[in-house]
């Protein structure tokens, strides 16, 4: 079901969240830090507690010990697709 979404996406659209996520990874390296800032850069503004608990359970719940880099930034960028999915992204002043 996933993969029917992903690929009924805009190439364009997920490689601007790959490169979204990629500029999150590079610039910070804990995960409350890279949340924090993918909320800004997307929403301008900071996570409420309760989005920052439900991402990063998200997070740590598709994460595999040994995920490749390729796999972490795919992760990240589906994050990121869900900001940019939110009314507040789509009508933000």
């Amino acid at each position: 079901m996933l993969d029917a979404v992903r690929n009924s996406l805009p190439v364009e659209l997920i490689e601007q969240a790959r490169a979204a996520a990629d500029s999150v990874l590079k610039t910070e390296s804990e995960t409350t830090r890279r949340i924090q800032l993918a909320f800004q850069r997307s929403l301008q503004r900071a996570p409420a507690g309760k989005e920052l608990a439900q991402v990063r359970d998200y997070l740590d719940s598709s994460t595999s010990g040994n995920a490749t880099e390729e796999e972490t930034r795919d992760l990240w960028a589906r994050f990121i697709q869900t900001l940019w999915a939110t009314p507040e992204f789509r009508f933000l002043n």
